[in-house]
């Protein structure tokens, strides 16, 4: 418990001298969950094993079994285990792309009810509103926020705006149509040789977080007014021929960041980390600016227990101290680098600090958490869906069928329609 206690101290220092977190551990007070025991089943797909051994030191009588699932695996694991009647796990890690179809499955328990009562506004909006199901019972504890950026070569930005610095870019990129004028330009100076994008996968993944119109209402699809805006802007954006058609998550795509003709690649907070570094060895090379069109959210898991879990109380005691005893906040900054989802951490204007070589020196971590998080809330973040996995694979299609036409003349009420009868054929209950 000693190293423990070591490694929390700047977090309890913060908390004393400017009031911002509680002084005292929140796992230590008494309540559901205060003292668990026996072991604990985890479904997930990342970092509870990598945080084992902080479990193990404050919960010695609980013995962790992670089992590693892939994330597009878990919903087909979680829903032939329930119609097989099979043991579900204590706790599922859910990612939110799926999570809308799984909270609408009735095997969660509530953990803003008895007996666990966990106070829903002590998290960040843009997480609360995914972490919560149209009834708004919390289903599940935030992992961590996910805000999103604009990432960017500097020597290209350099080069083709007479300036890498952020601030500058930020002010210079304020809307869509800023990048469709700029990038013209380098189209010109370039002779078509650099691209501003790389491709229209990850605009889409952004787009779709300044545009929440609802996918569907009731059992009504809305893609027509929620899916237009955002077909339109990815549209004048292929006619202005800015964007490459490198596809999201390919080897042509991953092998881009490396190269020296795309310019911008949207980034959420875990990029960096998961997708930038690993694809570019450049030292110094990258920037991060604020988005244009505003602030969203971009990803992020929750931990949920099952209502048919063998172990609620050590479950929950786990899930607690992962998402809610702003402690945890520190070796999930430190160890894996992803931010809490705990409102109270933010009020420590230095807790997320990190100059990184990597972008030249940048503090991107108080861009994320100072400039960017401030400014998500219900108007910039997409609600759960529990047609989102099939919204996303009908959209997928529709944006092949823009990326093949060489000028972008493609009629979006087509692709409208496209979407539409993709949906309809995979979900009959629904109609237009």
């Amino acid at each position: 418990m000693k190293k423990y206690l070591k490694r929390v101290a700047p977090l309890m220092m913060s908390a004393v001298m400017l009031g911002s977190l509680p002084a005292t551990n929140v796992m230590a007070e008494d309540g559901y969950g205060s003292a668990p025991s026996g072991e604990v089943t985890i479904w997930g797909w990342d970092e509870t094993e990598i945080l084992k051994d902080h479990l193990a030191e404050i919960y010695p009588d609980v013995t962790v079994n992670y089992v590693t699932i892939a994330q597009a695996d878990l919903p087909k694991k979680i829903q032939t285990t329930l119609a097989s009647g099979a043991q579900m796990p204590d706790i599922v890690q859910l990612e939110s792309t799926t999570r809308g179809k799984m909270y609408s499955l009735d095997c969660w328990e509530d953990l803003s009810g008895e007996p666990y009562n966990v106070d829903k506004d002590i998290f960040t909006v843009d997480q609360l509103l995914v972490s919560v199901n149209e009834d708004g019972n919390l289903l599940g504890l935030p992992m961590g926020s996910v805000p999103s950026a604009m990432a960017y070569k500097r020597s290209l930005a350099k080069e083709y705006f007479g300036t890498d610095d952020p601030e500058e870019l930020s002010a210079m990129f304020t809307t869509w149509e800023d990048y469709i004028e700029k990038g013209q330009e380098v189209t010109e100076k370039s002779n078509g040789s650099v691209k501003m994008f790389a491709g229209l996968s990850d605009l889409y993944n952004v787009l779709s977080g300044q545009t929440i119109i609802p996918f569907t209402e009731g059992d009504k699809l809305n893609v027509e007014a929620s899916l237009t805006p955002i077909l339109e802007e990815l549209v004048k954006i292929k006619k202005a021929g800015i964007v490459d058609t490198l596809e999201e998550s390919s080897p042509a795509l991953m092998a881009s960041y490396a190269d020296d003709t795309h310019i911008f690649y949207p980034c959420a907070q875990w990029s960096p980390r998961w997708i930038l570094k690993p694809n570019d060895s450049r030292d110094g090379e990258w920037g991060l600016m604020e988005l244009a069109g505003g602030a969203v959210n971009w990803g992020g898991g929750v931990y949920s227990i099952p209502n048919t879990a063998q172990n609620k109380e050590a479950a929950f005691a786990i899930i607690k101290w992962l998402t809610v005893d702003p402690e945890s906040a520190v070796p999930r900054r430190d160890e894996l680098e992803v931010f809490t989802a705990i409102k109270s951490v933010y009020e420590d204007p230095e807790f997320y600090s990190r100059t990184d070589s990597f972008f030249g020196g940048q503090d991107i971590d108080k861009l994320f958490a100072y400039t960017i998080i401030p400014k998500m809330d219900e108007t910039n973040v997409r609600p759960l869906n529990k047609y989102d996995v099939e919204v996303k694979d009908a959209v997928s299609s529709a944006l092949k069928t823009i990326n093949a036409s060489a000028d972008g003349n493609v009629d979006v009420s087509e692709l409208i329609d496209q979407i539409e009868t993709d949906i309809l054929s995979r979900c009959p209950e629904l109609s237009k």
